[in-house]
């Protein structure tokens, strides 16, 4: 398949499911069956695991399109995309205030209100804020076509999503007190706290949970190349039916794959940049996917 056309399949394949579950005629049918931790918890594993689908893919097939950059080689590059990734997992914070029933792992509260405090205080919209930190890093990382189609389709989404689904829902569902927050916290971060209309209280900060957000922070950067090298391991997504059918033939290594490339007709590569996923993994992309 065509790895454009796959990435969009995949970035498809993740709005939908994003977008149907949280439908209120879906919720009228199937939460009072299922119950609502039980319904929230399909959907949250769901989400992730077709949000992980698509970066596996991103990783395995953005080779296989046009290099737009490659920035690896500049000194400032690295820092710049650790900075990138502190930012996205500070912004997850917003998932603390909410407790173990965001996962779906415990019963809702009583009664829903407005989040204001903490760091609903930067921005009305942080979750949204670390998902757009998370791609931008990702499409300046892997600097390809397919990247792009990744990140710009996520990025679309979300934003469309925000705008006609989650504020309108807001609006309607929290009336005035929503309205108040929405015109003095703007949702581009620290901009409220700049113009002076919101103002900054470390006390509404969770120790406990800056303390995570660190620990995660930490997990990924030491993670991160083991991570890569299992999503090499991984079957070629995309090209599964191919994998299987070396793994039957018995061609398992990395030179048996290549002899089985060389059988096939010829197609015109384009060379990938090294990029951290290449650099970490210190595998041939053209061989390391039916390893």
């Amino acid at each position: 398949m065509n790895p454009h056309l796959g990435m969009l399949l995949h970035v498809l394949a993740f709005s939908f499911w994003s977008s149907f579950w949280p439908r209120r005629f879906v919720k009228a049918r199937l939460e009072p069956v299922t119950g609502w931790v039980a319904y929230r918890f399909f959907y949250v594993v769901g989400t992730v695991f077709l949000l992980g689908a698509s970066v596996v893919y991103l990783a395995q097939r953005s080779p296989d399109g046009i290099v737009l950059w490659d920035l690896h080689s500049r000194a400032w590059f690295r820092p710049m995309i650790e900075v990138l990734f502190g930012l996205c997992v500070f912004f997850l914070y917003a998932a603390v205030p909410m407790g173990p029933s965001f996962f779906g792992l415990a019963k809702p509260p009583p009664k829903f209100f407005v989040l204001q405090s903490g760091i609903y205080r930067i921005t009305r919209h942080p979750l949204y804020v670390a998902v757009f930190l998370m791609l931008v890093a990702k499409l300046l990382v892997f600097g390809t076509t397919v990247a792009l189609i990744w990140s710009a389709g996520l990025f679309a989404y979300n934003v469309l999503g925000a705008m006609f689904l989650e504020t309108p829902s807001a609006r309607k569902h929290f009336g005035p007190e929503f309205d108040e927050y929405r015109a003095r916290v703007h949702w581009f971060p620290f901009l409220s706290i700049l113009r002076g209309k919101e103002k900054l209280v470390p006390s509404e900060f969770s120790g406990r949970g800056l303390a995570v957000l660190a620990g995660m922070y930490l997990a990924l950067l030491v993670g991160h190349p083991l991570l890569v090298r299992l999503t090499y391991g991984l079957p070629r997504l995309g090209n599964v039916s191919q994998w299987v059918a070396d793994h039957r033939s018995g061609r398992t290594s990395p030179e048996q794959s290549e002899m089985s490339a060389a059988e096939a007709p010829s197609r015109p590569v384009v060379e990938a940049p090294r990029s951290a996923v290449a650099r970490s993994a210190t595998l041939d992309v053209q061989t390391v996917a039916r390893e």
